[in-house]
This record gives structure tokens, sequence and C-alpha cells, in this order.
């Protein structure tokens, strides 16, 4: 039997279905995390979503699911004002944030903004008391992100104190000149000076009385003209990778990354899988995240010393090496994957670019033997072939995120020059010779977890975590990967979410 869920995103639910099946109407689906309701919105189904309503659908959703608010403004194609002015109607939480990436609705619309069909769904949202200043997991508002669009419609919205003032002098200024021409033309008639007048003035002034009009007089505001299905979705697509091209070069711009992607070629490719991953409600990670985890090379640095033969922590670490090297991967095209190296085993030519099932079978096969040298070899296998020697013969094309899985204290045998500041050394000249070379230091970030509970290899990130030489290039990760894993390890998409977030730690607190 077709269950309320497949019906409500196909749009062919009828109120017989939902006969003695109460208790599924929100019932959560485990590869989309929709209910019912959010599957309706999702294919934009006002009908559905309507019936569902009707028969008590939750319209924020229940714990675990995504809000179907969220995904009206950031997956829904096509006109969504219908949509949101019926869950506003049955008494949507506006305030809500969606638990992937912590958006609210109006994060998702101002980051989506396809035309000025969604100002509509902007003031209805805000006017129904959703917070332009409510920052999201990234320390973005909805008011910052149109401020970054430079787009005064939108900030006429969301910062209104700010922006409508200048706007209103635009208007009575606009209005003045109306009426000195309406008064010139009908300068004998006085009646039709005064009439004409004051519908000028109305005309003039309707985006400021634009909502009250339309909450009083049920005045449906802007809407589009009636596009075939096929016609929209094609539109619809083309505006998401416009959206997308155009955010990403401003992250190029604000990252100082300018130095790279002067072929359009591999954002090209970036975006084009983005735009799909958007679309499908399968996708529960932060699509605009992994946008700009893409943009850089990653490198996965492991520890392969004796000491992780305890605890079980080879298997941990292939199972976040699995992960990870999907995550950096999922939008890359095959030629550009993840570089993994260790700190004791020679590097391979399998070890470059290898898929994540791959990288599990490394992992787990390896010898694990021998010293920490993390501080040497992190210079030896990793900045020398991906940074120092491609930057020698112009072939620096991406910046790089090296993620560091330790478990262990720094050192070696004897005569080894392997000392407790030698991974922070070679940190630091790996800052000065980009500078030397006219690179940001930042395009190499650094960030390093802990395997295992060993004190003394907490002691160490603590010291790296602690030292303000680093912390604009290193990210040190303060809880135990093992820990947060096996709680979360049970529930693939959080554990994707949580992973997501703690690759992107040193991407965003490093701009």
């Amino acid at each position: 039997m077709t269950s309320i869920f497949d019906l409500a995103l196909k749009g062919t639910l009828s109120a017989s279905d939902l006969v003695g099946k109460e208790k599924e109407i929100d019932k959560v689906d485990e590869k989309t995390l929709y209910t019912p309701l959010g599957a309706a919105v999702h294919s934009n189904r006002k009908g559905n979503i309507k019936l569902l309503l009707a028969h008590g659908a939750n319209p924020d959703g229940v714990p675990g699911s995504r809000l179907p608010l969220w995904i009206a403004a950031a997956r829904t194609k096509g006109a969504i004002g219908d949509i949101v002015e019926t869950l506003i109607a049955h008494k949507v939480n506006v305030k809500k944030t969606d638990h992937v990436g912590n958006d609210t609705a109006l994060h998702a619309i101002v980051q989506r903004y396809r035309s000025e069909d969604d100002l509509d769904v902007i003031e209805a949202l805000v006017n129904a008391g959703a917070d332009p200043k409510a920052t999201n997991q990234r320390g973005e508002s909805a008011e910052s992100l149109a401020t970054k669009r430079n787009d005064k419609k939108l900030l006429a919205l969301l910062a209104p104190e700010k922006h409508k003032k200048t706007h209103i002098k635009d208007v009575l200024m606009i209005t003045s000149l109306i009426m000195f021409a309406i008064s010139w033309a009908n300068r004998k008639n006085p009646l039709v000076m005064i009439a004409a007048g004051a519908a000028a003035t109305a005309a003039a002034v309707g985006s400021q009385l634009y909502g009250p009009i339309k909450k009083r007089f049920k005045v449906l505001g802007r809407r589009s003209k009636k596009v075939p299905h096929h016609v929209a979705e094609k539109l619809e697509k083309a505006a998401s990778a416009e959206a997308f091209k155009k955010e990403m070069h401003n992250y190029i711009k604000d990252a100082h990354l300018d130095q790279f992607f002067k072929d359009d070629k591999f954002l090209n490719h970036v975006i084009t899988k983005a735009v799909d991953m958007e679309a499908d409600p399968k996708t529960t990670v932060n699509v605009r995240d992994l946008t700009r985890l893409a943009l850089y090379q990653p490198v996965l640095y492991c520890d392969d010393s004796g000491s992780m033969n305890q605890d079980n922590r080879i298997q941990l670490q292939a199972d976040l090496g699995k992960r990870i090297t999907s995550l950096t991967t999922r939008l890359v095209p095959e030629d550009t994957g993840i570089e993994l190296r260790f700190i004791n085993a020679p590097n391979e030519l399998r070890m470059s670019k290898p898929s994540s099932n791959l990288v599990n079978d490394i992992l787990l096969n390896i010898p694990y033997s021998g010293p920490t040298e993390i501080g040497i070899n992190c210079k030896a296998k990793i900045l020398e072939p991906v940074v120092y020697r491609p930057i020698k013969e112009g072939k620096f094309d991406r910046p790089v995120l090296v993620s560091i899985l330790t478990d262990g204290c720094p050192g070696g045998p004897n005569g080894s020059s392997e000392r407790h500041d030698t991974l922070k050394k070679a940190i630091l000249e790996c800052g000065k010779f980009l500078e030397s070379h006219q690179y940001n230091k930042k395009v190499v970030r650094f960030q390093i977890s802990q395997i295992g509970h060993d004190e003394s290899s907490k002691a160490f990130i603590e010291s790296l975590a602690s030292d303000s030489a680093l912390s604009d290039v290193l990210y040190c990760t303060t809880h135990h990967l093992d820990d947060e894993f096996k709680n979360l390890r049970d529930n693939e998409h959080r554990l994707e979410q949580w992973l997501l977030a703690l690759l992107m730690e040193p991407i965003t607190k490093a701009d």
C-alpha cells in the first residue's frame, strides 16, 4: 500500500487515504526527514497541503523533521506565496530554525531569492514575526545576507529603520514631481487635480503601504503568470545555478581566493551538482556549506603510529575517513578528490584521489606501528608535494584544507628532530612561504582532532589551540571524536550534518 508520504509527494493524496491513519500524518520519512506535509510542500501540492493541515498535520513538522516552512523557502519550485500564507494562517512558527544549519525560512528565502515574487514571501514572513537579525550556525542573519546582495528592495523589507527612511524620501520626491505634473495639466479643474493627485500619491507610496492594504482589503500582491511546469522547472534550475555562482564568487572574493578558479569549468561542475543535490528531497546536509568545502583540496592526514592499536581507534579512523572523503568529494570532478597521507606509511599512488571505499580499505589494512613524527612528515608528505612544489611550478590551482587525526603526542626515535613544536613551526613556515609567493596565508588551512582519550594528546592539541600565532589558520577540535561518533553513528543524517559542520570549522572560523 502506498504511504501517505508518497501520495503527498506525488500530489495524489485524498481524504479517504487519511481515514484510520491519524498516527501517520506526522510520520517522518527516514530518507528525506520530511513529514507528509513537508513532502506536499516540496512538490508544491497546494490541495494536499490544505488537506493535511485540515486533518491535523503539524505546520511546524515534528522533532527530527525538516520544517515545512523552511522546505517552501529553500526547495519548493515555482511560486510559494500561497503555501507560505496557508502555513502562516495555521499558526506556523516563523522564528523556528531548521536543525540543519540553524536556518529560519527567512534565511532560506533571502539566500535563494529568485525574483520579485519572493518579496511578497519575505514581507509576509517579517509581518508574521520573523526576525531579520536572527543568526544561523554560520553567524549569518537574513539582513546580512541581503546586505551582501546589495539589493535595496530586500533591505527595505529586512532593515526598515535603516533603509526605508531613504526610500520614503525618494518616494516623496517622485510624488512631488507627479503632483506638479498633474497640477499643471489640470490647473483649470481643481477637483480633477485633487482626485488625480491622491491617486498618484497612493501609487507612489504603495510599496510602503502594501502590507497594511493587503491585510485590510485582502488584495493579492505580485503574482507570476501561469507558466508550463517544464518551463518553470528549467527557469528555476537556471536561477538556482546563477544564485549559487554569484554566492561562490562572493565567497571566493571575501576569503581572498581570487588567485584560484580562473577557469569556470571546475566551478560550473560544482554548481551543476549542487543545484541537483539541493532539489533532491533526500539531501539532508547543507548544500551551501558543501559548495564552500568543495573549493578546497582536501588532505586527510592520519595517525598510523603503534598507539592506534588501542580502543578500536583504527576502526573509528576508517569510518571517519570514509565519510570525510564522501563529503569533501561529493560535488567535485572525479580527478580532483582527496589526498590521503600517513605519519609513518610512505606516500603511494593509490592514496591520491581514492574513492571513499578505498580510503576505508587502506585505513583498515595499513600497518599501525612506529612513532608520531607528525610535524616532520606534515612538511615532507603534505606541504612539499601539495603546496610548495605546485606553487614553484605554477600549478597551484586550489586552496588546501588539511584535516589531521591523531591519538598521541609528537615524538620520534633517538636522533629524530621531531619536537613538541615541530608541527607549529611547519604551519607557520607554510604561511610565510605562501606570503612570500603573493598568496594569503589562509589559502592553506589546518584542522587537528583527537582520536582516543590520551591525556598527552589532549594537552598537545590544547597547546596548539591556545597559541595565538596559529589562530587564523589552525582549528583545533575541542571534543573527542570517539564520543561524538558513537553517539551519532546510528543516525546517518545527523552524523553527516555533524561531520560537515566539523569540516567547515577551519573555513568559517578563519573567514
